[in-house]
C-alpha cells in the first residue's frame, strides 16, 4: 500500500511540476504577448507624438517587468493618450472634410460662374465677329459704289465737255445765223435762216436739260 501511495505521490508530483511549467509557459507567453503588445502601443505613441500639437510626455522607465501596476498604469496611460489624439484627428479630419467639401462647392459655383462669364464673353464675341463682317461688306460695297460713281462722273465729265464743245459750235452757229439775219437777204433765204436758228436753238435746249440732267443723278448719287 507504501509503494503503491509513493507511486501516486510521485505521479501527483510529476504532473503537478508539469502542470506549473505549463503555467510557467503560459505566463512567460502573456508577458512576451504583452510587451509586444506594449512595444506597438509605445510605437504608435512615439509615431503620432512626433506631428500632434501635445506630444505625449515620456515616461520613466520601470525599474522591473514585474511590476505589473506600474506597467498597467504606463499603458492606460498611452492608451489614454492614444485615444484622445485619435480624436482630435478624427474631429481635424471630420474639419477638413468639411472645408474640403465648401471648397468643392465653391468650386463648382465658380466654375459654373466663370462658364457663363465665358459664355456672355463668347457672345460678345460672335457680335463683334458679326459687326466686323457687316462692316467690310459695307466697306466693300462703298468702295465699289465710290468706283461706280468716279465712272459716272467721268463719264458725266467726258460728256460734259462734249457737250461743252457742241455748245460753243452752236453759239459760233448762232453768231453766223445773226450776222446772215443781218445781211440783206430774199424773204426765203430770211425763212430758211430762221427755221435753222429755231433748230438749232431746239438741239441746244435739248442739250442744256440733257446737262442739267446728268449733274442732278450725280449730286443724288453722290449723297
Amino acid at each position: 500500500i507504501f509503494f503503491l501511495f509513493s507511486i501516486r505521490i510521485v505521479k501527483l508530483t510529476v504532473e503537478t511540476t508539469n502542470e506549473k511549467n505549463e503555467i510557467i509557459k503560459k505566463e512567460k507567453d502573456v508577458q512576451n504577448s504583452l510587451h509586444t503588445v506594449y512595444n506597438d502601443i509605445i510605437y504608435c505613441t512615439e509615431c503620432l507624438s512626433n506631428d500632434s500639437d501635445e506630444p505625449f510626455i515620456l515616461d520613466l522607465p520601470t525599474s522591473s517587468r514585474d511590476d505589473v501596476e506600474t506597467w498597467l498604469s504606463k499603458v492606460k496611460a498611452r492608451l489614454a493618450w492614444l485615444k484622445q489624439e485619435l480624436e482630435i484627428r478624427q474631429q481635424q479630419e471630420n474639419k477638413l472634410r468639411h472645408e474640403l467639401n465648401s471648397a468643392l462647392l465653391d468650386s463648382d459655383a465658380d466654375r459654373k460662374y466663370f462658364a457663363a462669364e465665358l459664355a456672355k464673353r463668347e457672345v460678345i464675341i460672335d457680335d463683334l465677329t458679326r459687326e466686323r463682317l457687316n462692316y467690310q461688306d459695307f466697306e466693300r460695297e462703298s468702295s465699289d459704289k465710290m468706283k461706280l460713281l468716279k465712272s459716272q462722273l467721268a463719264r458725266v465729265e467726258g460728256h460734259s465737255m462734249k457737250e461743252l464743245e457742241r455748245t460753243k459750235q452752236l453759239q459760233t452757229i448762232e453768231m453766223q445765223i445773226e450776222y446772215e439775219k443781218r445781211r440783206a437777204l430774199t424773204e426765203d433765204e430770211k425763212d430758211r435762216i430762221n427755221e435753222r436758228y429755231r433748230q438749232f436753238q431746239t438741239m441746244i435746249d435739248s442739250v442744256k436739260r440733257e446737262l442739267h440732267t446728268a449733274k442732278v443723278q450725280l449730286s443724288t448719287k453722290s449723297s
